[in-house]
């Protein structure tokens, strides 16, 4: 065992900032792709600790291509990991046989980026919503026509859009569908990978206004994926942030825009635009040099640190590990504590 593993394993949830009250935990994920011609492979997740409580929702940001979508299907087991352990309500999911590990989704549920491409094109509202109803066995017909108007009513369609096609529908009501139907069979955790990114902003703000009151009324867990740190300020209460496959920084929401430690979220936090122009024109932001890094053949020591402006050659030496930072939070850095804190 190694020396990360024993100190992840050891960790108490005060000491990380990690919800007492756990749904989820995933310990030391990897996902790499193999190459089907030669050696090597593509390192999308790479050694993910973690954990999100019941009623919590974590956020889970960075750039285009940094694994955070694979780390969401790798959590539901769409995607089988490398390497690692996931749990869910206390079960280890990678180890499941089929039929149990179907039985467990039930419980597990993921609302898609394009509310287009996630509809059959050639089924209602009602058949979409219904299909996972009919696969897990839900009552019988007539209570599940009774659940799909409940939940068409409940994500503001009404019962008249059950006999409609995603063609009849804008991109926010399609989104809606996509709601409706994550929640058709009661899950626990809902994994929202990027659910309001192909939306128009005035549409964002209402699915975003409905995600947090379901999760309200149906003490729903989100692990919410996206790359728009404005969007995450206003639904999370944790944030990960995520570079070429690695947690670099753990934090409550409201510790992280006070005071990020890590160079990556520092960058992150000043592409934000500020709505006073003179404030925006005066502040110094920090802009990274160069291109994502392929994850085929990652940088050695700090994955950072080929773009980091605060480099030193210790950086390119050693990997720095995920460690306790204080006020809740972990980071993965070398010299987080010599940085300004904006």
């Amino acid at each position: 065992m190694s020396q990360r593993t024993r100190d992840a394993d050891q960790a108490s949830p005060v000491a990380t900032g990690e919800p007492h009250d756990a749904l989820v935990e995933v310990r030391n994920l990897c996902k790499v792709y193999r190459r089907t011609r030669g050696r090597g492979g593509v390192q999308a997740v790479t050694d993910v600790t973690l954990t999100i409580g019941r009623g919590e929702t974590l956020a889970l940001v960075g750039e285009s291509g940094c694994g955070k979508s694979t780390l969401g299907r790798t959590l539901l087991q769409l995607e089988r990991p490398t390497s690692g352990s996931v749990r869910f309500a206390g079960t280890e999911l990678t180890t499941l046989r089929a039929a149990d590990l179907r039985a467990q989704r039930r419980h597990m549920q993921l609302i898609f980026q394009d509310p287009h491409a996630s509809l059959d094109p050639r089924m209602t509202v009602g058949q979409t919503i219904n299909e996972p109803l009919v696969v897990h066995r839900f009552g019988d017909r007539a209570e599940r026509r009774r659940r799909v108007g409940e939940l068409l009513e409940r994500v503001g369609l009404g019962g008249r859009a059950s006999g409609r096609y995603p063609h009849e529908l804008s991109g926010g009501q399609r989104q809606r569908v996509g709601i409706a139907r994550a929640l058709a069979v009661n899950p626990q955790l809902v994994v929202c990978d990027e659910p309001v990114s192909a939306l128009d902003v005035s549409i964002q703000a209402q699915v975003l206004n409905l995600l947090a009151e379901l999760r309200e009324a149906f003490g729903l867990t989100y692990l919410f994926i996206s790359h728009n740190l404005g969007v995450v300020r206003h639904v999370a209460d944790r944030v990960a942030v995520m570079y070429l496959g690695e947690i670099v920084e753990l934090a409550p929401v409201d510790e992280l825009f006070r005071a990020p430690r890590h160079p990556y979220t520092k960058a992150l936090l000043s592409a934000i635009p500020l709505p006073d122009p003179s404030i925006e024109r005066a502040r110094e932001r920090i802009v990274l040099t160069g291109d994502l890094p392929s994850p085929a053949a990652p940088p050695s020591g700090c994955r950072f640190h080929t773009r980091c402006p605060f480099a030193q050659p210790l950086c390119a030496r050693e990997h720095p590990e995920l460690t306790d930072a204080g006020d809740g939070r972990s980071v993965a850095c070398h010299l987080w504590e010599e940085l300004p804190p904006r």
